[in-house]
C-alpha cells in the first residue's frame, strides 16, 4: 500500500510540474511573441477590430509593433493574421474568434492576390501545427466540415504535439533593437524575382481565381453574418505588379459597388526601401508610417 502511495504521489507530482510549466509557458505568450492564435484568442470579449492577412499583416503584431499599433490607431485590436495563410486558414481563424463569443464592428482583410492562386496558402497550408490541441475549436471544425482543409492538415494538427519541445518552440522570443530597426538599402530585382516565386508556387491561370474566389466570398459573409462590417486592403511592397492582381481587384472594386465592402489599394505607396525589412515586409519604421498615414485614415471614415 505504501509502494502504491509513493508512486501515485510521484505521477501526481509529475503531473503537478508539467502543468505548471505548460500554465508558466502559455500565460507568457503574447500576440507579439507567438502566431499559435489559439493560445490568445480569448472569450466573450468586445473588439474595435479584428485584422486577418499573411505574414505582411502579421508584421503589425510582432517584434513588439501591437502595442504601437494600438496606440497610434486607438483601438483594441485581434491581429489573427498568420505566416503563410491564405483564406481558407483566415476563415478558421475567424470562425473560432467569434465561435468563442467575442464580436466586433470591423474585420479588416490585408489581402494578398497571391493567395487566390495556389492550394499551399488554402486547403494545403499547414497552418494548424503551430496550435495547441483544443477540443471545443476540433468540434468547430468538424461540424464546419474541416472548412475544406485537407485531413493531412488536420493529421499533423494532431500529430505536431507529439514532438518534443513543441510548446516552448511556439514562441518566440522578444525582438532585439537591430530587428526592429532593420531597414532596406535598395531594391535588388533578383532578390524581387526569388521571391515571387516563392508566392507563386503555381501558375496564375483563371481557373485557380475561379476556385478560390469562393473562398473570400465565405470570409466576407461570416463576417457579415457577425454584424461585422468588413475592408480589405492592398499593402504596399517593393515587389511591384503582382501577379493575377487585376481579376482580384475587379472582383473587390464590384463588391464595393455593392455595398457589401469597403476596399482600399495602397499597394502604389510607400516605396521607399527604408519602410522594409525586406522586399514585402514592412519593419518598424514602415509599420507606424502605414499606421499613421494610412489606416488612422480608413478608421477615421468608417
Amino acid at each position: 500500500m505504501r509502494q502504491f502511495l509513493f508512486k501515485a504521489g510521484i505521477f501526481c507530482a509529475i503531473n503537478l510540474f508539467l502543468a505548471l510549466v505548460y500554465l508558466g509557458i502559455t500565460q507568457s505568450f503574447s500576440r507579439e511573441r507567438t502566431e499559435a492564435h489559439l493560445f490568445t484568442i480569448p472569450r466573450n470579449q468586445r473588439y474595435d477590430a479584428v485584422f486577418l492577412g499573411a505574414s505582411h499583416s502579421r508584421v503589425f503584431s510582432a517584434t513588439g509593433n501591437h502595442s504601437r499599433m494600438e496606440k497610434i490607431l486607438d483601438k483594441k485590436i485581434v491581429n489573427l493574421s498568420k505566416t503563410a495563410a491564405g483564406l481558407m486558414p483566415e476563415e478558421v481563424y475567424l470562425s473560432y474568434f467569434y465561435e468563442q463569443g467575442n464580436t466586433t464592428s470591423e474585420v479588416v482583410y490585408f489581402l494578398d492576390p497571391f493567395v487566390l492562386y495556389a492550394a499551399r496558402w488554402n486547403e494545403d497550408a499547414y497552418f494548424l501545427e503551430d496550435e495547441p490541441i483544443k477540443f471545443d475549436f476540433l468540434a468547430m471544425a468538424l461540424r464546419q466540415g474541416l472548412f475544406g482543409l485537407r485531413p493531412s492538415v488536420v493529421g499533423n494538427y494532431l500529430r505536431s504535439k507529439f514532438e518534443i519541445f513543441w510548446l516552448i518552440s511556439r514562441r518566440a522570443p522578444p525582438a532585439t533593437p537591430d530587428e526592429e530597426a532593420r531597414a532596406l538599402t535598395n531594391r535588388d530585382e533578383e532578390a524581387v524575382k526569388k521571391r515571387l516565386a516563392v508566392l507563386y508556387p503555381e501558375e496564375v491561370k483563371a481557373s485557380n481565381f475561379e476556385k478560390y474566389k469562393p473562398a473570400l466570398e465565405a470570409v466576407i459573409r461570416l463576417a457579415q453574418t457577425n454584424g461585422t462590417h468588413i475592408t480589405i486592403v492592398f499593402l504596399p511592397t517593393l515587389l511591384g505588379d503582382l501577379p493575377g492582381t487585376y481579376p482580384v481587384k475587379e472582383l473587390l472594386l464590384e463588391l464595393k459597388k455593392q455595398q457589401a465592402i469597403d476596399f482600399f489599394d495602397f499597394s502604389a505607396t510607400m516605396k521607399e526601401p527604408r519602410f522594409y525589412s525586406d522586399h514585402d515586409h514592412l519593419n518598424t519604421a514602415g509599420v507606424e508610417y502605414f499606421m499613421r498615414n494610412y489606416l488612422k485614415k480608413i478608421f477615421s471614415k468608417l
